[in-house]
């Protein structure tokens, strides 16, 4: 709201009652060649807060006085300024250019912002839209050459029952059973064994013509023991002191086998102008055989096999309730005078 009106004008009349209040003398008249009085006139406005804003108006008399009038009004808060016959400003033109000027400034900081993260921008978008169609080309190759695949691992699947059939089995319903014997072995040790046999025959000048060879990776258990079977009466006494003597006799190896599921032939190769020989396969692996054999043998089977059956005989003679135990040499028995029938041994004590 305009609180105060300062017109100055190069013409004052004081016959014209409406302006005598508002024009003051200060600016040039100027008349045209038709008689019409023409003036320059700078209207200043001050607003409730002290600033001035000046207008500068250009019109005849007439115009002047009636726009003096509206600008009277104006002030009063009565009517807006309107221009009438005259080239005059609104006093609101000052704040519309300061919110225009402040408009343009935060348009350009705009601007400024979107032309540095513009690249970016551009560089985001040009990776989404790669990412997108190679998405879309790899989903279009997988779901093209999915058939493809199917179909080739089929034929693979075909193709390799034909070239390595599986077998069949027919086992003869009718078994033979040809011994059956009773056994009193302890093992008491396991050798777990694994051993490459190379086996082969016809080699020589014509081996590729005639020869076979195969490598055959065996896997065998070695399992040895002592055969309690083979105990007399004799071996077992005691002395006055209630100790208990035995005497075992030796340890051997009760098993060597090969295991089938973890024995197979690696590589077979046979000559052109021979299938192979049938028994080519049972000799490797009868030969794996007496080799893991031969290997617990030398890695001290037998010895482990008595130290364990003595360990364990020990211990289940003193739960029986006998004092003590003592293992002898094999045929060493008691120095007692030849009896028709063997002495029996004492009845052990509960245990405690």
């Amino acid at each position: 709201m305009v609180d105060h009106l300062d017109i100055r004008s190069s013409l004052f009349d004081p016959g014209r009652e409406p302006c005598q209040d508002l024009l003051d003398v200060g600016t040039f008249v100027g008349h045209d060649d038709a008689g019409d009085d023409r003036q320059d006139v700078v209207i200043v406005l001050t607003d409730l807060g002290g600033r001035q804003i000046e207008l500068p108006v250009q019109g005849c008399q007439q115009g002047l006085e009636t726009a003096a009038l509206l600008l009277e009004r104006a002030a009063s808060g009565q009517a807006e300024l309107e221009s009438q016959g005259a080239d005059v400003h609104r006093p609101s033109v000052a704040r519309q250019v300061e919110v225009d000027k402040t408009r343009r400034a935060c348009q350009d900081g705009v601007m400024r912002a979107m032309r540095r993260i513009g690249p970016w921008i551009g560089v985001l978008v040009l990776i989404l839209v790669v990412a997108f169609a190679a998405y879309l080309v790899t989903t279009t190759v997988r779901q093209a050459t999915q058939p493809v695949a199917a179909l080739s691992a089929g034929l693979g699947t075909q193709i390799a029952e034909i070239l390595h059939p599986t077998p069949t089995i027919l086992p003869d319903p009718v078994t033979i059973v040809r011994e059956v014997r009773s056994l009193a072995r302890l093992e008491t040790i396991q050798y777990t064994v694994e051993k490459v046999i190379t086996a082969e025959t016809g080699q020589g000048p014509f081996g590729f013509l005639f020869g076979d060879r195969l490598l055959l990776v065996a896997h065998g258990v070695v399992i040895a023991g002592v055969d309690l079977g083979r105990v007399e009466p004799a071996d077992v006494w005691f002395d006055e002191a209630g100790r208990v003597y035995l005497s075992l006799p030796a340890p051997e190896i009760f098993v060597a086998t090969l295991d089938n599921n973890q024995s197979y032939v690696y590589d077979r190769d046979t000559g052109l102008l021979t299938s192979g020989d049938v028994n080519l396969e049972a000799a490797a692996r009868r030969a794996a055989e007496e080799e893991i054999r031969q290997a617990a043998l030398r890695d001290g089977i037998l010895d482990q096999a008595r130290l364990n059956a003595e360990s364990v005989l020990y211990r289940l003679l003193r739960s029986l309730g006998f004092g003590d135990v003592i293992f002898a040499p094999a045929g060493a028995g008691p120095a007692l005078p030849p009896t028709s029938t063997p002495t029996a041994l004492p009845t052990p004590a509960p245990a405690g």
